[in-house]
């Protein structure tokens, strides 16, 4: 796919005074690459044009192909840029040294970009002229852009990134420019940024944003009821399979192209995961299965014979729904039993699901679902269920593949991923094992294979037709490798392995002995780090860490979290210990890159490593373990730098309703609003420059009460449950606590500011229900004035301090309608003796506050459960002549924290029930019993109940 950038953008970058590439000149008008720049960085061996290259390219080996209309080019032989005309199927050398040409791109048909020795040119065509754009040594690859140039320095899959002279980005697995963009792969995520902001002057890793690839709807997968349908692939594999085409297939061992030296991963490790090793070694099993039948056997559908005496390699193929499928139904020793039996069921009777087949058989889909581990064979259309899918364009998905992926084709045909070979970090080939008739085959794509990269593509469309995924057991950590057949690899080299957590970047891949984990240059934060041993014997690490907020944390061990997560909360400093019977063997070090510091000294076995009472993050860490008493791996000067105690500072944080947490204010200020009628639901205190002096407190929160006292930084009340604070107490903790007076006022609802309280005193109120909106807290000397007046700080209220609450209601009775309105804190409504129905109800409260109200609903003939009225509303029905059955009433508000409300109902057939409260069922539900009268009660809250409270529903 060619990358347009219009001439009114170049033109732009020219008037905006930014560098522009080499010849920029020329690159004003349309602006054209020759492939996508994601393709030539991975080699270029395929382009977006549905092409086949060798009818261009005369046998010569190629790579870094840039497709015109008018012209081809290519890399030969590893040291010569060719030119072909498309037209006549010419070709010429354009430019040939000795040295190695690699990812080259081609722009506007004119200039060609490329690396050679670790250095970046440019050759212009016409001038026949070449231009070194950077000749460091390091460069991996250049992308041109109208922007300037992007260079790839440094190891592969761990690249810097440069935007001309400047370094923007470190440790980046892949990149490259799409719509505009440029795309970068690190920690296994992807993310954007436009190519006009990555060459801005204040360009940062915070402008990156999350690149989200749009996929079109997949079509629906179509289930069957027993099994697949005929495999579309498999009829027409076997119409055309031949004995060579076996033959072929045998000798089609995965990843022969690569040699020692080679880097064979695409996260340049040579190993595999276990559960991709197993991957592997299942299929293996399957394909390196050995028979020779005794007599002749037809294959799937009779297109092929298995001939007696012929030695086969592999399960062959079937669909036994009502034979054997191997190794399901059937093991593979099993198998091979029967092959030797002339008597058996191998050949006296056939598979005939969908076509006749072997009795001992397997389809594409028991294959993979055995390779994939899957507890029960899985069917192609419900196979996707065990995996994830794997996103992107064809050529993104290819660069992503790994070892034991499968690539599916709903309904028709799976096949799996049985190796990936990279080399210096370009995709070099790609095996691919599958069931398919008459028997398993092995098929490698690129290098050493007998089909190209680009057939791959053509073929299998990842992006649309055979879609990816990866095994649920499987995670993006795994590897590939050219050996993965070989079992797994057992490491019992001694490591100590860790991983951070990184601001905007989340969890980082584990990193090891001495290796950085975090980022340098980038000004994230380290957020948590988990740390391990391996290998070690007899020893345990354990660590903590001074996270900000909190200071420091509790001692965890072996794995576990330290810090925080979610929270945007840096860590300041660490210390790491070793225990255990063989811990004396070793020393533990450590260091810290700290804000504003850079790389901090070594510290060890404990020692505090970072920064405290400075605000300064940690950004990356490093950590080794060495035997007792070898020499620290560097200076273990200036470790940890700790800030001299001064006046203390007092910062706090408010949860506040409809807005949740605001910005933190300090010394004073007001936090929560004022004037809004918004209450607030919890508080977050904490004390800064004073390592001796901290703080603990606590919250009065509606329904619960007093909460229990939290320290420095915890949350005191609630989130989420919408309750207000209607009172604090704050408490000075710590050696230095007697120096100092901690001061604080509330601002609540009807009172407004009340007075300063301190050390501990009530501020706020109790008992009347009313909401806390905003605080001011300042700590100041001992002995010192108060910041204001402190009469009033808290008002308590009791019972006897609120308004009686009173009740008013009445019924709507059969023949007589509407009752008088019975008032009080207790009454009876409705008949008694007359076999008169209640059809509606009206309750509301009198004297109570604003806040206090009721509510209610009736269960009613025919309806069942209406919805809930309150304050007067009717509940029931008019005019209808339909009986009330049951009723819930409940007090809301104020009213619900002071009393509880009882009510009874006269039930046709039962008479009076017992008494219900606070919202519970009274009356009766599927009897169809008329409600005749009813009687209300307040009481104070957990009091007794009017009379008993037994058989008060019946349903």
């Amino acid at each position: 796919m060619k990358r347009r950038v219009v001439g009114l953008l170049a033109a732009l970058i020219l008037a905006s005074g930014l560098q522009m590439s080499a010849g920029a000149e020329d690159l004003t008008n349309d602006y054209i690459l020759g492939n996508s720049s994601l393709n030539l960085l991975n080699g270029g061996v395929f382009s977006e044009e549905d092409l086949n290259i060798e009818d261009y390219t005369g046998g010569a080996s190629y790579s870094s192909i840039n497709v015109f209309t008018d012209h081809i080019y290519y890399v030969a032989d590893d040291t010569k840029i060719v030119q072909v005309d498309r037209s006549s199927g010419e070709s010429r050398v354009l430019y040939q040294v000795e040295a190695v040409i690699s990812r080259m791109f081609v722009v506007n048909d004119k200039k060609a970009y490329f690396i050679q020795n670790g250095n970046a040119y440019c050759y212009d065509f016409e001038a026949e002229e070449l231009m070194a754009l950077q000749e460091t040594g390091d460069v991996q690859s250049v992308i041109p852009t109208p922007y300037g140039e992007i260079y790839e320095r440094g190891e592969a899959f761990h690249w810097d990134v440069y935007a001309g002279e400047n370094q923007v980005l470190h440790d980046i697995y892949q990149c490259y420019t799409e719509d505009g963009n440029l795309i970068v792969t690190m920690d296994h995520k992807e993310y954007q940024v436009s190519l006009e902001r990555l060459f801005a002057e204040d360009f940062s890793s915070a402008d990156l944003s999350e690149y989200v690839y749009e996929t079109t709807p997949e079509s629906e997968i179509s289930l069957h009821s027993e099994e697949d349908g005929i495999c579309e692939e498999c009829e027409k594999n076997a119409k055309n399979f031949t004995e060579a085409d076996y033959e072929a297939s045998l000798a089609a061992e995965p990843g022969e192209e690569a040699t020692a030296s080679d880097e064979v991963s695409a996260y340049a490790m040579s190993d595999l995961s276990k559960e991709q090793q197993n991957i592997v070694n299942r299929a293996e099993e399957q394909a390196k299965v050995t028979w020779t039948p005794l007599k002749n056997v037809s294959g799937w559908d009779g297109d092929y014979t298995f001939r007696a005496g012929k030695t086969y390699t592999g399960i062959p193929y079937g669909q036994p729904v009502y034979a054997k499928y191997v190794p399901y139904d059937a093991s593979i020793a099993e198998f091979q039993n029967a092959v030797k039996d002339g008597n058996s069921k191998f050949y006296t009777d056939r598979s005939t699901f969908n076509a006749s087949a072997p009795y001992y058989s397997s389809d594409c889909s028991g294959f993979v679902s055995w390779a994939w581990g899957l507890s029960s064979r899985h069917y192609t259309g419900s196979i996707a269920s065990a995996g994830k899918r794997i996103s992107g364009t064809d050529s993104e998905i290819l660069y992503k593949l790994q070892v034991g992926d499968m690539l599916l084709k709903a309904g028709s045909h799976v096949v799996l991923v049985e190796d990936v070979v990279y080399k210096s970090g370009q995709l070099k080939s790609l095996t691919i094992i599958e069931q398919t008739p008459p028997i398993i085959k092995r098929t490698v794509y690129g290098q050493g294979g007998t089909k190209t990269l680009q057939q791959f593509l053509n073929y299998y469309h990842p992006a649309s037709s055979y879609l990816a995924y990866r095994s649920n057991k499987v995670t993006d950590d795994n590897k590939n490798s050219s050996d993965a057949g070989n079992g797994p690899v057992v490491d019992t080299t001694p490591h100590v392995v860790y991983s951070t957590h990184v601001q905007t970047y989340g969890w980082q891949a584990e990193s090891k002995d001495g290796e950085t984990s975090g980022t340098i240059g980038e000004s994230k934060r380290l957020e948590a780090i988990k740390i391990s041993l391996k290998n070690y014997g007899n020893v345990s690490v354990t660590y903590r860490t001074h996270a900000q907020t909190y200071g420091w944390l509790n001692w965890v061990k072996d794995g576990s979290l330290s810090g925080t997560v979610n929270e945007s909360k840096r860590l300041e400093a660490i210390e790491i210990k070793l225990e255990g019977t063989d811990a004396s063997k070793y020393d533990i070090y450590y260091r810290a890159y700290a804000q504003t510091y850079g790389w901090l000294g070594w510290a060890k076995n404990g020692e505090s490593a970072g920064t405290k009472g400075l605000s300064k993050r940690l950004e990356a860490i490093q950590i080794k373990v060495v035997p007792k008493g070898s020499a620290a791996p560097g200076s273990t000067d200036n470790r940890f730098v700790e800030q001299a105690d001064g006046a203390p500072s007092v910062e706090y944080q408010t949860h506040v309703q409809t807005y949740g947490w605001q910005n933190v204010v300090k010394d004073g200020a007001t936090a929560g609003t004022s004037g809004e009628s918004k209450r607030l639901e919890g508080i977050k205190i904490n004390v800064a420059n004073n390592s001796k002096v901290s703080v603990k407190y606590r919250t009065h929160v509606q329904t619960y009460g007093w909460m229990d006292w939290v320290t420095a930084g915890h949350l005191s009340g609630t989130s989420g449950e919408s309750k207000r604070l209607e009172a604090i107490q704050i408490e000075l903790t710590g050696t230095d606590k007697d120096k100092y007076d901690i001061y604080y006022r509330v601002h609540a609802q009807t009172y407004g500011w009340l007075g300063w309280a301190k050390n501990g005193e009530s501020a706020g109120t109790e008992g009347a229900y009313k909401r806390l909106e905003a605080i001011q807290i300042k700590i100041v000397e001992k002995g010192k004035a108060a910041p204001g007046s402190t009469s009033n700080h808290f008002v308590k209220l009791t019972s006897a301090d609120l308004p009686q609450l009173e009740l008013q209601f009445q019924t709507h009775v059969q023949t007589y309608g509407w009752t008088g309105l019975t008032t009080g804190t207790s009454g009876t409504s409705g008949t008694s003796g007359q076999s008169k129905r209640l059809e509606a109800i009206k309750i509301r409260l009198l004297k109570g506050d604003s806040s206090s109200g009721i509510e209610y609903r009736t269960h009613v003939q025919t309806y069942g459960w209406q919805s809930w009225a309150k304050n007067g509303a009717l509940s029931g029905t008019s005019g209808e002549s339909k009986r009330l059955e049951a009723i819930q009433i409940k007090l809301t508000g104020t009213a619900a924290q002071k009393y509880d409300i009882y009510y009874r109902v006269h039930s046709q057939t039962y008479g009076w029930l017992g008494w219900a409260k606070n919202g519970e069922s009274a009356g009766t539900e599927g009897k169809s019993k008329r409600l005749e009268a009813i009687q209300i009660k307040l009481v104070n809250k957990g009091g007794v109940a009017p009379t008993s409270t037994t058989s008060s529903f019946v349903k």
